[in-house]
């Protein structure tokens, strides 16, 4: 989705690291995209990467957080797919203090989603939570 959200607001999409970590070959973090000239949050994310589904050079760029895993794909010419399993809605109520800069609707929009390799592998799954687009 980080190509979608460049495109729609304007401006490359800088990753912040929340919270993660490693275990038996996955990789987990909890992050927000925000735009890199503006900071303005674009997304709220959870993702569970494969790790031992990329060759080295890529796994050490994913585990540096600097950049989105679509990002980093696509600039390392990965033939992959996204392939959305269901959308939901969510009710500021219950979504943690941390994600305020959501912005101020009582609901929220998100999918949980998962990248798919060319052989057909399972390379990441990933809930996205968008914003409220209306307020900065």
């Amino acid at each position: 989705m980080t190509s979608t959200l460049e495109r729609h607001y304007g401006e490359p999409m800088h990753l912040e690291v929340l919270v993660d970590g490693r275990t038996n070959g996955y990789y987990f973090r909890e992050v927000v995209l925000r735009g890199a000239e503006t900071g303005r949050a674009a997304e709220f994310g959870l993702i569970e990467i494969e790790l031992n589904r990329f060759p080295d050079d890529l796994q050490q760029a994913i585990l540096s957080g600097g950049q989105p895993l679509g990002g980093l794909l696509n600039e390392n010419g990965a033939t992959y797919k996204s392939r959305p399993i269901g959308y939901f809605s969510v009710a500021r109520g219950i979504l943690p203090t941390k994600l305020s800069a959501l912005g101020k609707n009582d609901l929220f929009y998100g999918r949980f989603n998962q990248l798919i390799g060319s052989d057909g592998s399972c390379l990441a799954r990933i809930l996205e939570i968008l914003p409220d687009s209306h307020h900065p």
